[in-house]
């Protein structure tokens, strides 16, 4: 069953929903004492509801509040551990967790007073410009306990629902040094809704007792992640378990699974990639969460004012900060948008971008442009440099006319029209250049600001060049926007965050995987369609017979070394050792095309879409995913991208991996680079060759 509470013209209301239209109970009734008298009570009380002759009221229409309005309490749990090593990914910490996080099912409190209904609008939290959201589902308890096994409590839940941890980023960073827990940073607002399902109408969606339910993340219709909840590493009766120990549970106590992994947007902001990152949450943007058997959220986000400030207490055992005091008047009020503060010079302000410090300028002068810019919230620099570019073309403009010596005749023409001036060195100056977004990469990672002065562009002085958050690389050199050097078969090696800020589908199968490896490779002139035509350049590479000798004998010693030691016996492989990702395969992918197997390599199709592919590979050493995704380049070209995802078979195979890495990162994959990106730029010549048409 479904229930609902709604409003109605009396005040709250609760009832189960029939179709399309909802079977309203007894009035004064709230949802939590009737899940407090257990599952059987509430499945009567909601089939003599569906049964009745009562007035019902349609569901289009009527306005659905929080199904528990105000929960006695509200535990937001950590069961996705996956969403917590990409978190310390993004502030620059290694992504490997500490023995805690896989002895104790964490958890923390959240606000009661705050729950918001699944279309009700949302106010960004006074102070913050960081605003984020996180789907989760929640798992409300029916009658209460204490002291359960695992086994007890998952028999105490009574129903699911959407849930919804809205962020504060920039607060939570805020109080993060006090150590003592989630404060202001969480506070703002939890979404709960639109129904809460009684488990057994998702008994269809369990995979080995956890709930297998497909989740979607979208901010103004633009997908920003998916995946599944029985990725949970902690399951709902553990953690419900272990915050009953000696505490009573009460009907109606929320457990939220924590944010399923790639379905925020903190997630998604990476130093390698930025301009991968949608931004942060600002006024009149719609979020939509949709989780499969449970409903959809919509909120719309608002803007709130400035919080109350508040007198800083004094340190005896700091240093005493400089007093920041600006004793020159102000010309012009602090407000968001373009200024013009003095004879063309222009500067667009943004009064708090976080912390109420951040902000963009522009100085636009005789023969210089300046623009400094913080990069955290890509939407708002889109803005900036569309208040500025009338600035800059109209100086460009002025800059480009010609401007005749002391003394000089213009040219005329037999009929006395003014003759054009030849260009070139002579022909004026040199144009104003366009604004240009200049990082901030000078440590501190996001939102540091890089302050450039003194540059002259009509003096033939080129401004020094700007080192820009790129990959690393196994070659050293000049590099284009790719992070290329020109040379042929460069090798990129990207950060993790290169794969794991995309909203691949592969994540849905790999949560117990790790990554061993991003690499990208280039495709000079790739559009976005053109994933499909580089597979088919990859085929008629030739495989293995078409690599580097040196890399041809490593592959072969390794087959003798298998069939020597029995590494790659067909009770070792896909279907055997170890099961197939196919069997993983939510249902639309299930449908989708699969793709043909590997001719030169033991690599197995999982799927094959428009934009990625994965096949996988399994030994007695190890089980790997072999990732290959179509991604947009900074320079507007697609580019091709692979990763490689492993889960080795015990301390051998991590011993295994370790041992083959230096052959790997010197011979293979250079090789395999050539190859590939030599079969992009011969795909023509190959199509046209006979057999190919």
């Amino acid at each position: 069953m479904r229930w609902v509470t709604y409003a109605a013209d009396a005040g709250d209301r609760v009832g189960v929903i029939g179709e399309d239209r909802i079977h309203p109970v007894a009035p004064d009734v709230g949802l939590v004492e009737l899940i407090g008298r257990g599952a059987e009570e509430l499945r009567a009380i909601g089939e003599t509801a569906l049964a009745s002759t009562a007035r019902t009221v349609p569901l289009t229409g009527t306005r659905l509040r929080a199904p528990i309005p105000r929960p006695p309490s509200v535990r937001d749990c950590l069961c996705f551990l996956d969403h917590i090593r990409s978190c310390r990914q993004v502030t620059g910490r290694p992504r490997t967790l500490d023995d805690a996080w896989y002895e104790i099912p964490a958890f923390y409190f959240a606000c009661p007073a705050t729950i918001v209904g699944p279309y009700d609008e949302v106010a960004v939290p006074p102070g913050s410009a960081w605003f984020d959201f996180e789907l989760e589902i929640a798992a409300v308890i029916g009658p209460g306990g204490r002291d359960l096994t695992p086994e007890q409590a998952e028999e105490h839940i009574i129903g699911y629902t959407v849930y919804n941890d809205w962020s504060a980023r920039d607060l939570q960073l805020r109080e993060s040094p006090l150590a003592i827990g989630q404060a202001k940073g969480k506070d703002g607002a939890t979404t709960l809704g639109p129904y809460l399902v009684t488990p057994d109408e998702l008994e269809p969606h369990r995979r080995d007792g956890r709930l297998a339910l497909r989740v979607e993340a979208a901010v103004n219709g633009r997908t920003i992640g998916s995946g599944r909840t029985d990725a949970m590493d902690w399951s709902f009766g553990e953690v419900v378990s272990y915050a009953s120990r000696g505490v009573d549970l009460l009907p109606g106590d929320v457990f939220g699974s924590g944010t399923v992994p790639g379905c925020c947007l903190i997630e998604h902001l990476s130093i390698a990639d930025p301009a991968a990152f949608p931004g942060w949450l600002r006024d009149g943007d719609v979020v939509e969460l949709t989780v499969e058997g449970l409903g959809r959220t919509r909120q719309t986000v608002r803007a709130s004012g400035a919080p109350y400030p508040l007198a800083r207490r004094r340190n005896p055992d700091g240093k005493p900060r400089r007093p920041r005091v600006n004793r020159a008047p102000a010309k012009l009020p602090y407000t968001r948008g373009l200024h013009e503060v003095g004879t063309d010079v222009w500067a667009w302000l943004l009064p708090d971008g976080g912390y109420g410090w951040s902000n963009a300028g522009l100085v636009a002068g005789e023969g210089a442009s300046l623009l400094v810019d913080t990069l955290f919230d890509l939407p708002l620099t889109a803005e900036m440099l569309d208040a500025v570019r009338p600035i800059t073309d109209r100086h460009r403009r002025a800059h480009d006319r010609p401007r005749p010596r002391p003394g000089h005749r213009p040219r005329r023409d037999p009929r006395g029209a003014r003759l054009p001036r030849p260009r070139g060195r002579a022909g004026g100056r040199r144009p104003l250049p366009r604004p240009v977004l200049l990082r901030g990469d000078r440590g501190g990672g996001p939102g540091r600001v890089r302050h450039l002065a003194g540059l002259r562009a009509d003096r033939g002085q080129r401004p020094p060049p700007l080192p820009r958050a790129r990959p690393r690389h196994t070659r050293t050199g000049p590099a284009d926007a790719h992070g290329h050097d020109g040379r042929k078969g460069t090798l990129v090696k990207l950060p993790e965050t290169a794969h794991t800020s995309r909203p691949w589908r592969v994540h849905e199968l790999t949560s117990d995987f790790s990554i061993e490896d991003v690499w990208s490779f280039r495709t000079p002139g790739a559009g976005p369609g053109d994933f499909p035509a580089m597979l088919a350049a990859m085929r008629t590479a030739g495989g293995l017979a078409g690599q580097t000798g040196p890399s041809r004998f490593l592959f072969a010693l390794r087959w003798k070394l298998g069939a020597l030691f029995g590494w790659d016996t067909p009770s070792a492989g896909v279907g055997a050792r170890v099961a197939s990702l196919r069997d993983r395969l939510p249902a639309d992918l299930r449908d989708a095309p699969r793709g043909p197997d590997s001719e030169s390599m033991p690599l197995k199709a999982v799927y094959e879409l428009d934009t990625e592919a994965a096949r996988e590979l399994a030994n007695k050493t190890v089980h790997t995913v072999m990732h290959l995704g179509w991604v947009r380049g900074a320079d507007g070209d697609h580019e091709l991208r692979m990763a490689v995802l492993v889960k080795p078979n015990g301390w051998f195979g991590r011993l295994y991996m370790a041992a083959i890495a230096p052959f790997r990162y010197l011979v293979v994959y250079p090789a395999l680079t050539r190859q590939w990106e030599r079969a992009w730029r011969e795909r023509d010549r190959d199509q046209d060759r006979p057999g190919h048409g």
